[in-house]
């Protein structure tokens, strides 16, 4: 994903977490899974028109687990309406005018929750854990919510 700063930190900690835990484990990043029995953890905040299922399905694939860890700013989670503004596709780098009045970003908010609904379905069908995070919360919150999905321990 082309990433803001906050959405980067954040994957970048978290992938540090991840790094740290998985003491006298190999960590590889790639594409396309081709360790048996392996952990497969995506960090992304898949904003992409790729289907959950087919994605899922590949994923899991001679898995042990699969982790799906999406990460939204808070902007993205919750738009301002008022005025307008250049929307740019990260990927493709297709420029869009839109005005982000109440219709638009309520069509907005439910297109983002029916894209959720379709990745958390996935998740469940191919028992994959499914945890969502906004980019700007704080470091304490995020381990709070990686350990509550038993992806990291903490101790006091």
């Amino acid at each position: 994903m082309d990433v803001p700063p906050a959405k980067r930190e954040t994957s970048d900690y978290i992938f540090g977490l991840v790094t740290a835990a998985a003491t006298g484990c190999r960590v590889v990043e790639r594409e396309e899974p081709r360790t048996p029995r392996s952990v497969r953890i995506v960090i992304s905040d898949l904003m992409t028109d790729l289907d959950p299922e087919r994605e899922l399905a590949r994923l899991s694939h001679l898995a042990a687990s699969v982790i799906v860890i999406r990460i939204l700013s808070r902007s993205e989670i919750s738009p301002e309406t008022g005025g307008s503004g250049e929307l740019v596709d990260s990927e493709t780098g297709e420029r869009r005018e839109l005005a982000l009045n109440d219709e638009t970003v309520s069509a907005y908010l439910k297109a983002l929750e029916a894209h959720t609904a379709r990745w958390r379905a996935a998740a469940r069908r191919f028992n994959a854990a499914f945890i969502d995070l906004a980019a700007e919360s704080p470091r304490a919150d995020v381990v709070r919510e990686l350990a509550a999905a038993g992806i990291v321990e903490g101790r006091r």
